[in-house]
């Protein structure tokens, strides 16, 4: 097991291509969220190594990150990080909302051969398989994550108990 440390985002957005293709096994449903970003599971592409799981991000999906990265700072983010949570519950989006959510959380998180941060990932000769059956945990993960980081809010406005530390 290895734990990442997301905080070299721009390393991973210089980074992000698009190599093979992921296999969803979902059922057919519609989504009950609307897809503001544009973005779907096609959107990242799994490789594995020794280090264990690395999502490779389409254009598409790297401009995503780009814009909320650039929003973390302002009072816009936290909209536009609640429509991305939104987006956990649709089979068609939840791999590609669950790494954005991943990277901008500059949380450490577990990387093995088969999970990336909760997600079980099975990697094949041509592509990844992610069952859509890991929905309900994936999406319980975040609200949980998101419930902690709001009673960790400190009560004085203009400060927050997340705020990143100067490197």
């Amino acid at each position: 097991m290895k734990s990442t440390k997301c905080a070299q985002l721009t390393v991973l957005i210089a980074a992000a291509t698009i190599i093979g293709e992921a296999v969803i096994a979902a059922p057919p449903e519609s989504s009950a969220a609307t897809n503001v970003f544009g973005i779907e599971n096609s959107d990242v592409v799994w490789e594995g190594n020794h280090f264990g799981l690395n999502p490779l991000l389409s254009k598409r999906a790297t401009k995503c990150l780009e814009h909320l990265s650039r929003l973390k700072q302002s009072d816009g983010y936290e909209a536009e990080s609640k429509k991305l949570r939104a987006l956990l519950d649709d089979p068609k989006c939840f791999v590609m909302a669950h790494v954005l959510l991943t990277l901008l959380s500059e949380r450490e998180f577990e990387v093995t051969a088969e999970r990336w941060n909760h997600l079980r990932v099975v990697l094949t000769k041509h592509s990844a398989v992610i069952d859509t059956e890991q929905i309900p945990q994936i999406a319980a993960f975040w609200r949980a994550s998101e419930h902690s980081r709001e009673k960790a809010e400190p009560k004085t406005p203009g400060k927050r108990a997340d705020s990143p530390v100067e490197r």
